[in-house]
């Protein structure tokens, strides 16, 4: 287990320390994991318009996950819709924090995997198709784009987009793990 010392100045224009253990079993670089922490010190301090931003691109875009957000999103009708903007920040907010929980546990990727599975499975008791996750992308992407700006490097774009990927590829699992539960636990009861 090595603990490394490192002090990076990214094209975006922030000093970053800090340590970490590098023990992964993933393919995440050293300069990854700085480039994700940099990135998203920025976007922490616009935290809110950020988080309503993926929301609001997803929203806009996505037509079938409308019905995922029955707090979040209400229909005029067929066409046009109108969203509750105190739950629409409320939900932004709390996937913020999920995000920065799984950006801080990078350099432990057994913490970082735990967290992740748990969302998967929360996802799953929502009702959330696992299909519906990776259409997450292009909102978060464009929500950094129209939040970093310039900033927003080809780099720390690659970077978000391999990470954004493993995060989705792990919630999955945790989805499939309670959907095995919950058939295990129906078999147990017709089995009784």
């Amino acid at each position: 287990m090595k603990v490394c010392e490192t002090q990076a100045n990214f094209s975006m224009g922030c000093t970053v320390s800090y340590s970490f253990t590098r023990k992964f079993s993933t393919n995440f670089t050293s300069r990854q994991v700085e480039t994700i922490a940099c990135s998203w010190n920025e976007v922490m301090k616009q935290r809110e318009v950020f988080g309503i931003g993926i929301y609001k691109l997803l929203l806009e875009s996505e037509r079938e996950l409308r019905k995922l957000f029955p707090k979040i999103v209400c229909y005029d009708n067929v066409e046009r819709f109108t969203v509750d903007e105190e739950h629409l920040r409320r939900h932004a907010l709390l996937v913020m924090d999920g995000i920065g929980f799984a950006v801080e546990c990078l350099d432990d990727v057994g913490k970082l995997d735990h967290f992740l599975k748990m969302v998967g499975k929360r996802h799953y008791e929502s009702r959330v198709p696992e299909r519906v996750l990776k259409k997450l992308w292009p909102a978060l992407d464009g929500s950094f784009t129209a939040t970093l700006r310039d900033t927003y490097s080809r780099e720390a774009r690659k970077a978000w987009h391999f990470f954004f990927h493993y995060m989705v590829n792990v919630m999955k699992i945790g989805m499939n793990e309670a959907e095995m539960r919950d058939v295990s636990r129906r078999d147990r009861k017709l089995s009784d």
